[in-house]
């Protein structure tokens, strides 16, 4: 876990550091911040949208300049400011979102048990694609972030 000195609220563009394992620091980027919803998604409001990257840290935090989305390891997914309030990540600078980042095609499965399932877009809409970047459970941010980010490590 990190240390964080002060609360800290995601802003589009934050560069934020992650450890999932004792000496093994990422860096990700919050794709959109504070999102409000009023459908049956409400529960996910005030949330953030997050990617994180396949680069490791260095110690004075430098590198994290020009990340690619070609080196994106956890697509994105839902986070509320617990992460950072519990210094799960901290942020180290922003940068603005590259229209890459802006342009990625991402989606999330919502299922309904069984074979049924739905692709929807960050607000909840449905889409009549599948993206190339798929996160699962929809309405379920810290699981989805925690699996994922566990086991790809």
């Amino acid at each position: 876990m990190l240390q964080n000195d002060e609360m800290q609220i995601p802003e589009e563009g934050d560069v934020f550091t992650v450890q999932p394992l004792e000496g093994e620091i990422f860096y990700g980027k919050v794709l959109k911040a504070n999102i409000q919803y009023s459908n049956k998604y409400s529960e996910l409001s005030k949330s953030s949208i997050i990617v994180i990257f396949n680069r490791r840290a260095n110690s004075d935090n430098s590198n994290y300049k020009n990340l690619d989305p070609k080196e994106i390891i956890i697509p994105p997914s839902y986070v509320d400011n617990a992460f950072w309030n519990k210094g799960f990540f901290k942020i180290i600078g922003r940068e603005n979102l590259t229209e890459k980042e802006k342009n990625l095609d991402y989606g999330f499965v919502e299922s309904k048990g069984g074979f049924r399932y739905w692709l929807l877009d960050y607000k909840g809409e449905y889409l009549s694609h599948k993206p190339k970047l798929l996160s699962r459970n929809f309405n379920k941010k810290e699981q989805d972030l925690a699996k994922g980010m566990w086991t790809a490590f």
